[in-house]
């Protein structure tokens, strides 16, 4: 697979107007300010900027990363492709951004049924996906994956979001173009961890047609208690931001006022320790705009999931401490679709495909794939 050259990244000069003029007015008013605000610079700068930042730069991190012989033996090569076909790509959407992808099938090419998956925020879609993923391929299913802007592989500021509907777009391209080309006539299901939840869930509001269910794992509908600041900051961060989707100058910095969501997401500490050296790690506060986006978006699904009419299963954590199992609960409970199923987990967290024991990943993975089996 070629990879496409690291594109430059795009400073936005409204941006850099902003801060002379912060700088110049501090500078006019108190002179000594200006070793103020280079001391701050120097600490705050390789926190709000990383060689990671850019989608170029994370590709080319990832090629060198990915030949080097002290990676854990699980991300190894041998161990993601053995009982599986592997193709990954590069998809361009109507932006003109570079977005990795990739499909999963059986070693025969022959496929029950497909899995779109939807990655979560600050994920991707390979290496331990891969890992959890084949888990499917062995019982017949496909699947297929993209990583969206800013995430994994893919062009973009690393984790920014500036709109969620042009993620959708993205996600609801992308799978009916694949589907359509290698998958016809196949039953195709949405499966979406976390964020991803909520990815699957305007999927497939998109085009309902073209599935045949949906796999919630531990959906990002409202997060849990604590992970949010005040609701004053919250509103003062909205009208600082602007509506949905709007251009903000400060929108890009990483500094959103919430909990750190990663380390509450992995029961094993290991798992933690080892995505945190993986090339695309983000490892910082959201960003604001991100921050402004998935508010937006659980706002919306808090106000419309009763008439969700979608065949789906909820899979979830009840020691879940970024997405909240009772929400889950009240989503089943409420929604108008006749086919509708949910499992609780006691004792597990969030992440239930990377982040738990083998054994009761396992058990999360066959009750999806029982799910979708059961529907084929």
């Amino acid at each position: 697979m070629e990879v496409p050259p690291a594109s430059k990244p795009k400073i936005q000069p409204t941006t850099i107007l902003f801060l002379g003029f912060v700088i110049y007015g501090l500078s006019a008013l108190w002179s000594p300010s200006l070793l103020v605000i280079t001391f701050l610079l120097s600490y705050s700068i390789p926190h709000i900027f990383r060689i990671n930042d850019n989608g170029g730069s994370r590709r080319t991190l990832w090629n060198s990363w990915a030949l080097e012989e002290e990676r854990p033996e699980e991300w190894k090569p041998k161990n993601i492709s053995k009982n599986m076909i592997l193709k990954e790509d590069y998809w361009i959407n109507k932006r003109g951004m570079v977005l990795s992808t990739s499909t999963m099938m059986p070693k025969s090419g022959e496929s029950k049924a497909v899995v779109c998956l939807c990655h979560g925020f600050n994920d991707n879609a390979s290496y331990y996906k891969r890992i959890g993923y084949q888990r499917l391929i062995r019982k017949g299913i496909a699947v297929v994956t993209i990583e969206y802007e800013g995430h994994g592989r893919s062009d973009g500021l690393l984790s920014y979001i500036p709109s969620w509907e042009h993620l959708i777009d993205d996600t609801t391209q992308f799978f009916q173009q694949v589907l359509q080309e290698k998958f016809s006539g196949k039953k195709c299901f949405l499966m979406g961890e976390s964020m991803g939840g909520a990815i699957s869930y305007f999927t497939y509001e998109r085009n309902p047609k073209l599935w045949s269910g949906v796999v919630f794992v531990a959906p990002m509908l409202k997060v849990a208690k604590g992970i949010l600041p005040p609701p004053w900051v919250v509103i003062l961060l909205q009208k600082l931001l602007g509506p949905s989707g709007s251009y903000s100058p400060i929108g890009w910095l990483p500094i959103a006022p919430t909990a750190n969501i990663a380390q509450k997401a992995f029961r094993l500490p290991e798992k933690y320790v080892a995505v945190c050296k993986f090339p695309c790690f983000y490892g910082r506060q959201p960003r604001l705009a991100t921050a402004r986006e998935l508010l937006n978006v659980m706002t919306h699904i808090s106000e419309n999931y009763k008439n969700f009419i979608a065949p789906f299963i909820i899979l979830h954590g009840k020691d879940d401490m970024v997405t909240c199992p009772d929400l889950s609960q009240m989503f089943h409970d409420d929604s108008k679709s006749p086919d509708k199923e949910i499992k609780l987990y006691p004792g597990l967290w969030h992440n239930l495909t990377c982040g738990e024991t083998e054994k009761d990943m396992d058990m999360v993975f066959n009750d999806a794939i029982h799910w979708i089996l059961a529907r084929i």
